[in-house]
């Protein structure tokens, strides 16, 4: 996952990549041959906006009305990357960092380099290679205080790896991090930045600190079960929220995961999340925390094997689920999307709406989201300098622009990108 000035991103999805689309349909993994359903994450974190609407209703959809943005696309100068999708990547509040992923779909062949992208200057930075985590994709990612963490994903052969890196840009340099207490089974990790830690969610639940380079875990009482491509996010206080996934106890593992529970930091304990009014369960919704509440849009349904058009919004101060978001001028199903939390609205743009095994279509349009009045917004439909529709590439919201970089379309992974100015 990146932190990304208001929000905290995902990045640690377990999209197998096949030609049929990434993750969730033919199961097929980098170097692997598992034909095991795949889940994967979105993270989101802490706005420092405060709350949108802490008084919103929930009220039901409401017309999308007319357009009331004005914003622009520019081209990303050339990276020095090759194409790739599903990296590990974050936003430093400077920089856009992007490590890994999975470059030739015909050989699987999995990437260990990276670069940084400096959006004022539109000027990319090769990294070190030298002390770098082997190749892999679908890790669990973040800008956790001055430094770029990668931990997990899948390596060589489907294996899933339990081990990671941090990466200072200051001196261009990597170390490895202290070994985990996570077990392996999980195929990807659901993460967050929590105050100066990372907390990852897998085949296990801990917490990080790179300052101490140390691990720890929670009290296990109430805690979620252990899951696949669970959302966490944290609320910028006391509490971290575990959502969705799929259950690694299934015999499976790709069995929808129960609801989740909300971890309080300071009293070390777990609150089941309650299941009345929930969305439907799902991996890799976009989500956002707007300062009062859980927001979450579209994912995919493994149980029905489809994208899904639809979300929720969650008061985690009272553990309520306060209504549906509007499908009223909605993105429409969608998954693999890019997406950002503007300082008021969730901004969503690309991903892939796809139905079974084969059928996918890659997007290309993007909306906003208002929680405070329940209602979506379409970005003005601009040609020229936008990016081609894709799906599962790096993303960052900046404050002011959203970063979208890499991906596939079809069975081509794409080494461009792209700015869009709210």
């Amino acid at each position: 996952m990146a932190a990304l000035g208001a929000l905290t991103f995902g990045c640690s999805d377990d999209r197998v990549v096949t030609d049929a689309g990434p993750g969730e349909d033919a199961a097929m993994d980098a170097g692997g041959t598992d034909a095991a359903m795949d889940a994967g994450s979105s993270d989101a974190g802490p706005s420092d906006a405060g709350p949108s609407d802490a008084g919103a209703t929930d009220s039901g959809p409401s017309d999308a009305g007319p357009s009331e943005t004005v914003g622009a696309w520019s081209p990303m100068a050339a990276s020095p990357l090759s194409g790739r999708l599903t990296p590990a990547f974050a936003w430093s509040g400077a920089e856009l960092i992007i490590w890994g992923g999975l470059g030739s779909l015909a050989a699987l062949e999995l990437l260990a380099d990276g670069a940084r992208y400096d959006p004022i200057a539109d000027r990319w930075t090769a990294m070190s290679t030298e002390g770098a985590p082997a190749a892999r994709q679908f890790p669990a990612t973040a800008w956790v205080g001055d430094r770029f963490f990668v931990y997990g994903g899948r390596g060589a052969l489907g294996t899933n790896l339990t081990d990671g890196a941090l990466y200072d840009p200051a001196p261009d340099r990597w170390s490895t991090l202290a070994d985990s207490p996570l077990g392996d089974r999980a195929r990807l990790l659901g993460a967050a930045v929590v105050g100066a830690e990372e907390m990852v969610v897998g085949d296990g639940i801990a917490f990080y600190d790179p300052g101490a380079d140390r691990w720890r875990q929670p009290s296990t009482v109430g805690a979620p079960t252990n899951r696949n491509g669970a959302t966490v996010v944290w609320t910028g206080g006391r509490q971290v929220v575990v959502w969705g996934g799929t259950d690694l106890g299934a015999s499976s593992g790709s069995l929808p995961a129960s609801q989740g529970a909300i971890y309080d930091v300071e009293g070390d304990s777990w609150t089941a999340i309650d299941a009345a009014g929930a969305p439907r369960p799902r991996v890799r919704p976009a989500a956002a925390w707007d300062g009062a509440s859980l927001v979450l849009w579209g994912g995919y349904d493994i149980t029905e094997l489809r994208s899904v058009g639809d979300g929720g919004r969650l008061d985690v101060a009272s553990n309520v689920w306060r209504g549906t978001v509007s499908e009223t001028g909605a993105p429409g199903d969608r998954t693999d999307m890019y997406f950002g939390w503007t300082g008021r609205r969730l901004l969503v743009w690309g991903g892939a709406r796809s139905s079974g095994l084969t059928t996918r279509e890659y997007l290309g349009d993007g909306f906003l989201y208002d929680p405070a009045r329940n209602r979506w917004e379409a970005l003005p439909e601009l040609s020229g300098d936008a990016p081609t529709g894709r799906e599962a590439g790096a993303f960052a919201w900046t404050g002011t622009q959203l970063l979208v970089w890499g991906g596939r379309r079809e069975s081509d992974p794409l080494a461009d990108g792209a700015r869009y100015e709210l």
